[in-house]
């Protein structure tokens, strides 16, 4: 019998134990339930923000200098954004040439455009410095302009001419004169030569000033053009040459490098004001990124391209002496730095880097 009562008073001592080994576990998972519970802001994870999906239009093919550097915009949005910010491109012309796409932009109707600053020269003068003749003339000066002070000035003029978000420069190469009657050498083989024109007034004043008789037209047309004779030439780059074939129908370039041809990266006010600044400095990161890589690929790509138009039979010539050239267009330089103090001080902050002033 106290064998019994012993027994049972064993067991509900061990009992007790249990229980209290069983509370203070239960006390101290719940303790580390608490501290491992999110903060509201931690809650919000990159997984639960919504997918922001941006149309990107531009006019060239998927082989040239701007569509890659597009891919490597939308690439690097994607990758730092965790993949929440997806940029969709249609390249050679699927949604309308530079103008149409500009507007698109500017009603809202698209997202995102890949702007020649030639061709934004028909909507406002602010970006027309970039194109002035032989103002920039190397890689090296053109890297310090889209990506330093410079630049960024003429992003905020034209942020408030045109109601577009400027996000950054990309480069298509330096151009030179293409055609079909002769090689240039001097300013006076240009003389009456029909070469096609960008639809801005700098383009057909520099034209002008050379002896060109400028005919405007879309760049889609030059092809056609060429073909059949509704123009001789055309100012392009060398790699347009390549990925558009204009080396089909057009025989000689004269290598001038008279004006480089960028295009700026615009995106639609509204669109821009919606989003976060965290998604902001995402596309702004992107953009840089891109404008880094395209220097660096777009001059590769127009020699390889140089390389490759000349095994299809064109006929290079550099032309060595461009004094003539350089007299003639300088009235180009007095009408234009007078007409905005953005294209003044644009001029003025290129030569500083130059060292030519």
């Amino acid at each position: 019998m106290f064998g019994h009562r012993k027994f049972v008073l064993l067991l509900a001592l061990l009992l007790a134990v249990g229980l209290l080994l069983v509370g203070c576990g239960g006390a101290g998972g719940k303790e580390q339930s608490s501290s491992q519970e999110k903060s509201p802001g931690e809650k919000e994870s990159s997984e639960n923000k919504p997918t922001i999906t941006l149309r990107l239009g531009h006019v060239t093919q998927t082989s040239h200098p701007y569509h890659l550097a597009m891919e490597k915009f939308a690439e690097v949005a994607a990758e730092k954004s965790g993949g929440r910010i997806q940029v969709q491109i249609y390249p050679a012309r699927q949604l309308g040439g530079d103008r149409e796409m500009f507007e698109m932009v500017q009603s809202g109707s698209l997202d995102m455009n890949l702007m020649p600053t030639a061709t934004l020269g028909g909507f406002t003068p602010v970006m027309v410095g970039l194109q002035l003749p032989w103002l920039i003339e190397n890689y090296d000066i053109l890297e310090k302009v889209f990506l330093g002070e410079p630049a960024q000035k003429l992003f905020d003029a034209l942020e408030k001419e045109v109601n577009v978000k400027p996000l950054g420069l990309i480069e298509a190469g330096f151009r030179h004169f293409v055609n079909t009657k002769r090689p240039i050498n001097k300013v006076e083989d240009l003389k009456g030569l029909k070469f096609r024109a960008v639809q801005s007034p700098l383009i057909l004043d520099i034209q002008k000033a050379l002896g060109i008789s400028p005919t405007p037209m879309p760049y889609g047309e030059i092809y056609s053009s060429l073909q059949t004779g509704v123009i001789d030439g055309s100012d392009l780059e060398i790699a347009s040459v390549w990925t558009e074939k204009f080396y089909e129908v057009a025989e000689y370039i004269s290598i001038s490098s008279h004006i480089s041809f960028p295009a700026v990266l615009v995106m639609n006010t509204d669109k821009w004001n919606s989003l976060s600044p965290e998604d902001q400095n995402i596309l702004e990161e992107a953009a840089r990124e891109a404008t880094i890589f395209n220097i660096q690929n777009v001059k590769e790509f127009n020699e390889e391209a140089l390389r490759k138009v000349q095994e299809k039979g064109m006929k290079v010539n550099k032309i060595e002496d461009l004094s003539s050239f350089k007299a003639a267009v300088q009235p180009v330089y007095d009408k234009y730095t007078a007409q905005h103090p953005i294209i003044k001080e644009f001029v003025e902050d290129v030569l500083k880097l130059k060292g030519e002033k």
